[in-house]
């Protein structure tokens, strides 16, 4: 699913990792931060990151039960560039995207973002 489709349908498809506390096999779960570590680029989110959620967050979350080896550096990566654009058309910090990070680099579950 995250190798087409809108915003929409990868927004869901991510949220059900963090929701099912899914823990795919490390397979798996490098084939997701692949394809997850770019998304908050996605066409569909262009000119409107006021009004779309990161959905990077999702799979943040759901790392927090995932092998620290493999999530770490996307967990970094996500905290680096953890901006949206602000309906001003400003970058904004996405505090909310790093504080998730945080949490699952120090292996905790934040389920308040869900």
């Amino acid at each position: 699913m995250l190798a087409f489709g809108s915003i929409s349908v990868h927004t869901g498809a991510l949220h059900t990792l963090a929701a099912d506390e899914m823990v795919p096999s490390d397979d798996q779960i490098l084939k997701i931060l692949r394809r997850s570590w770019d998304i908050n680029k996605h066409p569909d989110r262009q000119g409107q990151e006021h009004g779309l959620m990161d959905c990077r967050r999702y799979v943040a979350l759901a790392a927090g039960r995932w092998n620290p080896a493999l999530t770490h550096e996307f967990l970094q990566h996500c905290i680096d560039t953890a901006y949206d654009i602000s309906s001003f058309d400003k970058q904004v910090r996405n505090i909310h995207l790093v504080n998730i990070c945080n949490n699952s680099l120090a292996g905790k579950i934040a389920k308040g973002y869900l």
